[in-house]
């Protein structure tokens, strides 16, 4: 409950832009000043995961600032990897078809942060993703 409120209130308040816009089950910003120019597929650590356009607001706005098209991926913490791999791939690539405009042509980068880097280690293994790279930041193996 905490976080549907905290979400909400980022969506609506808090000096935000309110520029975020859920589609399909993932949330999208789009760059204000300018057309996109590129595509970044976030998906955020374990817990704070379930809500990345509160918890990792301020740098997903400042890649929206850059010109980034962002995509982040909510997902319900587990412990099955693959489960949340496919259920955020299939999110992100339903999101895709149904954006307004069409961003096939941009480049795409996945950007994960602890679980969610090793979330896009198990996309890029078990899909054919067309991704420019990966940035994987506080990766851990275990």
């Amino acid at each position: 409950r905490v976080i549907t409120e905290a979400a909400k209130q980022s969506n609506q308040g808090w000096s935000s832009t309110g520029d975020w816009t859920e589609i399909e089950g993932a949330w999208v910003l789009r760059p204000k000043s300018s057309e996109p120019s590129f595509v970044v597929h976030f998906i955020g650590g374990i817990f704070v995961g379930a809500a990345p356009q509160v918890t990792y607001r301020y740098f997903l706005e400042r890649l929206a600032d850059k010109g980034a098209l962002v995509i982040a991926t909510p997902y319900a913490s587990g412990f099955d990897h693959f489960f949340i791999a496919d259920q955020v791939q299939f999110k992100f690539d339903r999101c895709l078809r149904n954006l307004v405009e069409p961003v096939n042509d941009l480049p795409t980068f996945g950007v994960g942060h602890s679980l969610g880097s090793v979330i896009h280690l198990l996309i890029g293994s078990r899909y054919a993703v067309q991704r420019s790279g990966n940035i994987l930041m506080s990766f851990n193996n275990k």
